[in-house]
């Protein structure tokens, strides 16, 4: 724990990252969904796919901060664009119910039909 936090402290997101879901969950450390928010707005910045995952999350049901829709598809998007299928199927969902967007079934089901590779584009 206290290499953990160092390493925090150190700037190592990973570590930010790790002390978040700790943060989230209340396993290892008091629940406590404000710090974990914060911890993992640190971490998306630094890149961490998960973390932008987690902060849409939070973003979508109020986890520490108020509920934004249009935020938690940003950081959806974010997490898909570092390669998560998860978070592509998220942007799926809240494109195809309006959460976030304008409701669009058409376009989910392009997106999603490229996130499971149903179509592929040749360079031109």
């Amino acid at each position: 724990m206290q290499l953990l936090r160092k390493s925090h402290r150190e700037g190592d997101r990973r570590a930010t990252y790790a002390l978040a879901t700790w943060y989230i969950h209340g396993v290892v450390l008091k629940a406590d969904r404000a710090k974990a928010f914060r911890l993992l707005k640190m971490s998306a910045a630094a890149g961490i796919a998960d973390a932008s995952f987690d902060l849409a999350r939070s973003y979508e049901v109020g986890y520490g901060t108020r509920k934004s829709p249009v935020k938690a598809l940003e950081c959806y998007i974010d997490s898909a664009s570092k390669h998560d299928v998860d978070a592509a199927l998220q942007v799926v969902r809240c494109v195809f119910w309006g959460i976030g967007a304008q409701r669009s079934k058409k376009l989910a089901y392009l997106i999603e039909d490229l996130v499971k590779g149903k179509i592929s584009f040749a360079p031109r």
